[in-house]
């Protein structure tokens, strides 16, 4: 017994000698290159060379050097890069200006080798001369529109202040934004700069394209200064208004794309110009950048046009709408059966949002609709049969006119084959159900507006938790703007200083010395709770 014992313990300890585990490997490596070495040396004056040296820590991979490498002042030829080991080599031919401070900016141009963790930005300075420059200037840059923060592009100095040097000359000195916006000018000579920015699309350093960014000030930057400098970068709009063609399926949707959005597309005008018996639907993208039309079928013989009025910029163009055949065979040529249409409910439980029915695609209604109502409370359940109408002759949204009642509970039932798509498709069997919310499911937001300049008006959007405008007011003086039946949580407020006072935002323009019409997010966050009443007030300068 004892020697089966013994047995048994040396088993297991064989056993346990015998499992093999794969070694860990260690954490990861989440740390760039590191400069261990730099020749000549950081700071280095009165040099004459043509090359400098820069070792790394370890070994790395070059990311783009041609755009993510920056001399500062400028070179008129191309350097030469090259990899020695854990060194980078930069070489080149141009004769350096003399009594300068030159920058060598690596901006994400230096990844390790094995993980590709970049080095975001390192900075090396030395001088033709025997000083190094030691003034600098730094700001941030921000989307003139978006308000979000402007990465990898460059900003430009210039010691003179000819409006047209962006377009004419490269710049006296350059940089490059960081991911949060910010950038700065260091090791520069004292003095005042002209200040620009540029999407630079060709690579050329000047602002030679319709479709490059920009941002700029109208006054000279010193260097110095305690205060950072704004920058809001924009797109010029040189574009004439269009619009274009985007998709045609076989279900008889078109859609049109407009190269600038229509704040008021409610005030645009479509006219059908055909001899046939042809209905339309039209609906406007959120945006007011897309107009998609919904039709009946044509005969393959046949084309339609639509000619649209966009009153917002005095267009009037005319659509070509090409025939398209709508769902009817299958496999091998056989007839098949359309998909069924769809309906969604819209403002389901709302007080002060009717419930509306959305059909996809549009339905050709029936003179009368029937549908089962069913309405439940704690003393059981109620049914009533109602119908809905409309004289549309293709619609997608059909309000449902019913007195629901606060706080109850409601079952809307349509039996199958009762909506008829434009082109043949039915509807399955639906259900809506949803209970209708009470007045202490909604808050009110009071705010008094208090507005300094009054040579603009203002566009005052309510913003939600995620941004979307809630409310819209176009407002031209100081007054109290009270937000009433609101969801509760968490708003904020955006202005549009509206200069022109054309109710929507406009871009700049260099030449012209326009800036894009300011945007201004107000920092503070209102939280509307159920049932209350909350009154602020905004100051806005």
């Amino acid at each position: 017994m004892r020697q089966n014992r013994f047995l048994f313990i040396l088993l297991l300890f064989l056993y346990g000698c015998a499992q093999i585990v794969a070694p860990t490997g260690g954490p990861r490596d989440v740390t760039p290159p590191a400069v261990v070495k730099e020749q000549p040396p950081q700071g280095t004056t009165n040099y004459t060379g043509k090359s400098i040296r820069i070792t790394f820590d370890e070994f790395f991979t070059l990311n783009n050097p041609l755009e993510n490498i920056i001399f500062s002042p400028p070179l008129t030829t191309t350097p030469n890069y090259k990899i020695k080991r854990k060194s980078l080599v930069i070489e080149w031919k141009d004769t350096l200006l003399p009594n300068k401070t030159y920058n060598i900016i690596l901006s994400n141009a230096i990844k390790d080798y094995t993980e590709g963790n970049p080095l975001s930005i390192y900075q090396y300075a030395f001088s033709t001369g025997d000083e190094i420059d030691t003034a600098s200037i730094q700001g941030t840059i921000i989307n003139a529109e978006t308000r979000e923060p402007q990465k990898d592009l460059f900003i430009f100095l210039y010691d003179q202040f000819e409006d047209s040097l962006p377009i004419m000359a490269q710049p006296q000195y350059l940089t490059k934004s960081k991911a949060d916006g910010s950038f700065q000018f260091k090791n520069i000579t004292e003095g005042e700069y002209k200040i620009f920015a540029l999407q630079d699309m060709n690579g050329n350093l000047r602002f030679d394209l319709p479709g490059e960014g920009i941002a700029f000030l109208d006054e000279p930057v010193m260097t110095g200064q305690e205060d950072t400098i704004d920058l809001a970068f924009f797109t010029e709009d040189h574009q004439p208004f269009l619009i274009s063609p985007l998709t045609v399926n076989r279900n008889g949707e078109y859609r049109f794309k407009l190269n600038k959005s229509c704040v008021f597309p409610q005030q645009n005008n479509l006219r059908l110009i055909t001899s046939h018996d042809l209905q339309f639907y039209e609906e406007w993208s959120p945006g007011g950048d897309t107009l998609t039309l919904f039709t009946t079928p044509l005969s393959e013989e046949d084309t339609a046009q639509i000619e649209i009025t966009i009153s917002e910029y005095q267009s009037i163009d005319t659509l070509i709408l090409a025939p398209y055949k709508p769902i009817s065979t299958g496999l091998w040529g056989r007839t098949a059966t359309p998909p069924p249409a769809q309906v969604s409910a819209l403002h389901a439980g709302s007080l002060y949002e009717p419930l509306t029915l959305r059909f996809d695609p549009p339905i050709s209604p029936t003179p009368e609709i029937p549908y089962t109502l069913i309405r439940k409370d704690k003393e059981g359940e109620d049914t009533s049969y109602h119908t809905l109408s409309t004289d549309q002759p293709i619609t997608r949204m059909l309000p449902v006119e019913y007195p629901f009642e606060p706080g109850k509970e409601y079952t809307i039932l349509f039996r199958d084959s009762l909506f008829q798509g434009y082109h043949g498709r039915l509807n399955d069997s639906i259900q809506i159900r949803f209970k209708m919310k009470t007045e202490r499911d909604y808050g009110t937001l009071s705010i008094l507006y208090r507005f300094e300049n009054q040579d603009c008006s203002y566009i005052v959007e309510l913003l939600d938790s995620k941004s979307k405008v809630v409310d819209k007011q176009i407002l031209s003086e100081s007054q109290r703007v009270n937000y009433e039946h609101l969801t509760p949580g968490n708003y904020k407020v955006r202005f549009i200083f509206d200069r022109n006072r054309n109710g929507k935002w406009d871009t700049g323009n260099y030449l012209k010395k326009i800036q894009p019409e300011r945007i201004l997010l107000h920092d503070q966050q209102f939280t509307v709770r159920g049932f209350w009443e909350l009154e602020e007030e905004i100051e806005v300068r």
